[in-house]
């Protein structure tokens, strides 16, 4: 079975400004790339719409269009400083807490409960909606989107001005 983008997949980031890569051509044939936010979806026809560069089907044929989400990989989360600091702010009664990362795992420990946050680069089923909240809004890769290759690093796109990425072969 083919990997397509599925709105599922993006949907949960919409609300918080998710940016995209899309690749098209010119009048002259010259590509080009360029970095979107989403303007509409039409959820019966699979399409997302923008408006610099016109729709996008998500399952396009990638040598001719695509659009692709821009993501943090989830392997940065335990560098993330405002990662931790959201965690101070939600874990009350001053609980002890504790990050560990180990073999595709990351675990929250809060007291005596630990609780799995990640599995595989996807979020795990028990994730507290406050943290699965808090990587929507931050726009990390929750849905191993970049391993499956239907998203791109949003770190090493988002160094390129418009300029660049429109350039660029």
């Amino acid at each position: 079975m083919k990997n397509e983008l599925k709105l599922w997949q993006i949907y949960p980031y919409l609300r918080y400004g998710l940016e995209f890569e899309t690749k098209s051509f010119g009048v002259l044939g010259q590509k080009i790339i360029k970095k979107e936010t989403i303007d509409c979806i039409d959820v019966n026809e699979n399409i997302l719409c923008l408006s610099e560069t016109g729709d996008y089907y998500l399952d396009s044929n990638e040598n001719e269009f695509y659009i692709k989400p821009l993501l943090k990989p989830i392997d940065r989360l335990l560098k993330d400083k405002e990662f931790k600091n959201m965690l101070k702010e939600n874990i009350f009664d001053g609980l002890e807490y504790e990050l560990t990362e180990a073999l595709g795992l990351v675990a929250l420990r809060i007291g005596d409960t630990k609780t799995l946050l990640v599995v595989d680069d996807e979020i795990a089923d028990d994730c507290p909606y406050f943290v699965y909240n808090w990587l929507l809004r931050n726009h990390y890769d929750i849905f191993n989107l970049i391993g499956k290759k239907l998203a791109k690093k949003k770190k090493s796109v988002g160094k390129k001005s418009l300029r660049e990425l429109n350039t660029d072969e």
